[in-house]
């Protein structure tokens, strides 16, 4: 775990640690993000003249504009080990509580996991099925 993650725990909001090490939320969810390996592309042509639009593929289209494309991009990146609450995880990949549909249909399903309490995380599909065989998850 990073330092920014630390916080989380230590404080038990992401909100609570922005303001603890003194950071605006919005550039501390950034550093969190990125501590996580989930990182927002924004792809800039710095060959392109001003005032030239910018064409994008379409990846990065999807990227930006299909929720279930967000939530595939942001589960991709989960390495091997690493656990996250899934109202922070879905958040971090750019979906709100209305994407509730896209969380829970049988493509994620491999990268979730419900521990006891009904507390559901989120991780590498090999994690996910380690702890679901020890009966930590189902």
């Amino acid at each position: 775990m990073g330092q920014y993650q630390d916080a989380v725990d230590k404080y038990g909001s992401q909100r609570k640690a922005a303001r603890a090490m003194g950071l605006p939320k919005s550039t501390f969810l950034d550093r969190l993000n990125a501590e996580r390996g989930i990182v927002r592309q924004h792809r800039r042509s710095a060959s392109r003249p001003s005032g030239e639009p910018t064409p994008i593929n379409k990846d990065e289209l999807l990227l930006r504009h299909d929720p279930a494309a967000k939530l595939h991009h942001a589960a991709r990146q989960i390495k091997k080990g690493e656990f996250f609450m899934e109202v922070e995880f879905v958040r971090a990949a750019g979906l709100g509580a209305s994407y509730r549909h896209i969380v829970e249909a049988p493509d994620f399903s491999k990268y979730r996991g419900m521990a006891s309490g009904g507390a559901v995380y989120w991780s590498h599909p090999s994690s996910i099925q380690e702890l679901k065989d020890d009966h930590v998850l189902r």
